[in-house]
């Protein structure tokens, strides 16, 4: 946060930030009726050297303003002071009055500096109107307007590259995240293949085994003694019930470990040049494959799923947008799920997807959670980066400000609907073909 020195009380610092408002601003509250003679506004001048001007009253009434330099550059003309000193300021008014900017006190610092500059260069030097509150004006020195606005300026840009900084941080990450992660699934990958390829040899073999000691027990019933403590020892007849079932358990766990991997080697692909078709139905299934660990048997995941297609895209960068949304529904339920107790509540995520024809082919996706939703504020602020509700070393505030980074990088659109009490949902709309040509014009993003 930056500070600046207010001009009227140059000892007096105010902090400035991006929703700073005039109000925050010195202002002067040098007020006259508009039936006060020249001679007094002179002498109320003198005794408030840095007041730009004096808001003119008829009975609380805004009337409008006098600028300091107007006042003094007409009552220094010849026969001025015998002009204006002794009338009332009403005549002055009429014969030199400009046109005046009148700002609610809630103005944003940034728009009230657009408007002003938007004046005739004539009226530079003309302070500006702030209604404090209702019925209650204060005037506001153009110099200092526009100097807070420099600060608000120099706060920008040093967010922007902030924002800049972050973004090329996490895409550092992200791209040395799934190196590492491509590197560590092809490793697991060839075992697990090599289980899975065996696994069928491991079952035949077994059953043949098991068939000749059942042709031996056949020929011959009678077995000695020494078999017979064998078999008891073993229990043969539990062995030969629980082998296939071991086999296939086996067979399971390795089917599930390569999908696993495989999805993990899908994701992983952060850093692709070239669209290529994504299906959008398997990318789901993979980020909720990789993310069942976190579901725990306790939300259940409801898969509206519509006619299958493909996109033009980068599996990855889609992977990652699914990956966060149903990262924060999950969040968001897993919460709830710890402070209610409600026996007939269920924490549902609900993924639909549909295709659209208008305004072009594209498909829609839809991840909705039962949660406690979100407040307007919150939704005001959602995709700004940097803003989370995690605690900290929890949550970067990038989630979601990469996620429609992304889907604006396919052409797409990312909206939401939300209620308080009612849970979220999120929309990803994405163009089936992508337009190449406005594509290759596009900067790379993460």
């Amino acid at each position: 946060m930056t500070e600046i020195s207010p001009i009227l009380q140059p000892d007096k610092s105010c902090s400035l930030t991006l929703e700073s408002t005039v109000r925050e601003l010195e202002l002067s509250d040098l007020t006259v009726d508009i039936y006060t003679v020249g001679m007094e506004l002179s002498r109320r001048f003198e005794q408030n050297p840095l007041a730009p001007g004096a808001v003119l009253l008829d009975r609380d009434r805004l009337v409008g303003v006098i600028s300091r330099q107007r006042f003094w550059e007409r009552m220094s003309r010849p026969y001025g002071l015998d002009l204006f000193g002794r009338r009332p300021l009403l005549e002055f008014h009429e014969l030199t009055a400009v046109e005046y900017l009148l700002f609610p006190g809630s103005t944003l610092i940034a728009a009230a500096a657009q408007q002003t500059l938007e004046r005739s260069p004539d009226l530079i030097n003309e302070p500006l109107v702030v209604e404090v509150k209702p019925g209650i004006y204060h005037l506001l020195d153009v110099h200092q307007l526009l100097l807070a606005q420099s600060i608000i300026h120099q706060l920008t840009t040093q967010l922007l590259q902030e924002q800049t900084q972050a973004r090329l941080i996490q895409a550092e990450k992200m791209s040395a995240l799934g190196e590492m992660v491509a590197s560590v699934a092809h490793e697991i990958l060839n075992p697990v293949n090599f289980i899975c390829g065996n696994i069928n040899y491991l079952d035949n073999y077994g059953n043949d085994l098991l068939e000749v000691l059942a042709t031996y027990e056949r020929s011959f019933p009678q077995s000695s003694p020494a078999i017979a403590a064998i078999t008891d020892a073993i229990d043969l007849e539990f062995v030969i019930t629980d082998f296939p079932q071991v086999v296939a358990s086996i067979r399971v766990g390795a089917e599930r470990l390569r999908k696993t991997i495989s999805a993990l080697k899908s994701f992983s692909h952060m850093d692709e040049s070239t669209p290529q078709p994504v299906d959008i139905h398997a990318c789901l299934d993979d980020t909720l494959l990789i993310l069942q660990g976190r579901l725990k048997n306790t939300i259940e995941v409801v898969k509206n799923y519509g006619k299958n297609t493909s996109v033009q895209g980068f599996s990855g960068q889609l992977g990652q947008v699914f990956m966060n949304l149903l990262s924060n529904a999950i969040d968001a339920l897993t919460d709830l799920t710890r402070s209610k107790n409600k026996s007939d509540w269920k924490p549902t995520i609900t993924i639909t997807t549909e295709l659209k024809a208008d305004p072009q082919d594209s498909i829609l996706i839809r991840i909705e959670d039962n949660g406690i939703g979100m407040s307007e504020d919150l939704q005001a602020h959602i995709f700004e980066t940097f803003f989370t509700t995690k605690p900290v070393g929890k949550g970067t505030g990038l989630g979601l400000a990469i996620t429609r980074q992304i889907v604006e990088k396919h052409q797409g659109r990312l909206s939401f609907k939300s209620e308080l009490g009612n849970g979220t949902c999120f929309e990803v709309l994405l163009p089936i073909h992508l337009h190449i040509e406005r594509e290759r014009n596009r900067v790379k993003m993460i």
